[in-house]
């Protein structure tokens, strides 16, 4: 996972953009990479300064025992990375600057690659729950976990200390500490990593349609409330078979424009959402 690394502190000094025009968590600041995919809305931007050339290489961090297994995240000069597998999992603490091994825990699985929000490590720990792990001065503490009791939840996004997560057919948002989320839509066939842009949360809904094939759907739903604001026909499908999960659930959000990745087994349609002020389109990108 050496090349995971070094790409995403080549995408931190070189993918600079200009983010006064893009509502906060849309663009990662200078020394932050707080998701997988760089921002809450995978947008993989960043403010830092472009470098033109790389000059040599400053460290490498490795262990033999647990290999890297998922994109680093940084906060604030702290990379957090996960190694090993399903199961024998482990959870580092590295700084930047170094690469010295600050933090260390072991994580039983099946672990989701993390994401962070003000040093809070947001993953999810096990197939129905998610937690906040804390670094300390003896490695990471548990700080919280929240169970819904709903079923499987997808990877979290975590937004000013509130986390979103899409769960059987319903799309959560909730806050460290509390029991209860602060919101549920209930949503037949929603699944996915949701993305965030602006005041609204974006999904992908998969639907069974009795009287044609199945289509995938692009669902906009209001921030504060949770309730649908727009939505949008991304795709037919060409056959009556439903998409693997994962499938046409990569959603990345930019300059008031939404993209899904859509494989090759889909008819591609076009859209605009014209809904409760919402001037956004969508792009489809194939996976490659």
């Amino acid at each position: 996972m050496k090349c995971a690394i070094q790409a995403i502190l080549t995408v931190l000094l070189a993918a600079s953009t200009a983010g006064s025009a893009e509502p906060d968590g849309a663009v990662a600041g200078p020394l932050r990479w707080p998701d997988p995919r760089g921002t809450v809305s995978g947008s993989r931007r960043s403010e830092a300064l472009p470098v033109t050339r790389a000059r040599r290489k400053l460290w490498e961090f490795r262990d033999e025992k647990y290999p890297i297994s998922a994109p680093p995240v940084l906060w604030d000069g702290r990379l957090y990375l996960l190694g090993g597998i399903a199961g024998d999992q482990k959870l580092f603490g590295v700084d930047l600057l170094t690469g010295r091994r600050t933090h260390a825990k072991s994580l039983e699985g099946p672990v989701t690659r993390p994401t962070v929000w003000d040093h809070g490590v947001v993953l999810r720990t096990k197939l129905d729950e998610i937690s906040v792990l804390r670094p300390t001065r003896s490695g990471f503490r548990s700080a919280w976990t929240f169970r819904p009791r709903l079923g499987e939840l997808s990877d979290p996004i975590v937004f000013e200390g509130e986390i979103y997560a899409v769960g059987p057919d319903c799309l959560l948002r909730f806050r460290e500490g509390k029991r209860e989320p602060i919101w549920k839509t209930g949503r037949e066939g929603i699944r996915g990593k949701p993305a965030l842009y602006g005041n609204h949360v974006y999904v992908i809904q998969e639907r069974k349609n009795v009287r044609r094939m199945p289509s995938v759907n692009l669902i906009a739903c209001e921030r504060q409330t949770g309730e649908p604001a727009a939505a949008a026909l991304v795709a037919y499908y060409t056959t009556d078979r439903l998409a693997d999960p994962g499938v046409a659930s990569e959603i990345t959000v930019l300059s008031n424009r939404v993209y899904v990745k859509s494989p090759a087994g889909l008819a591609a349609k076009g859209a605009t959402m014209r809904n409760a002020g919402i001037p956004v389109s969508y792009t489809h990108l194939r996976a490659h």
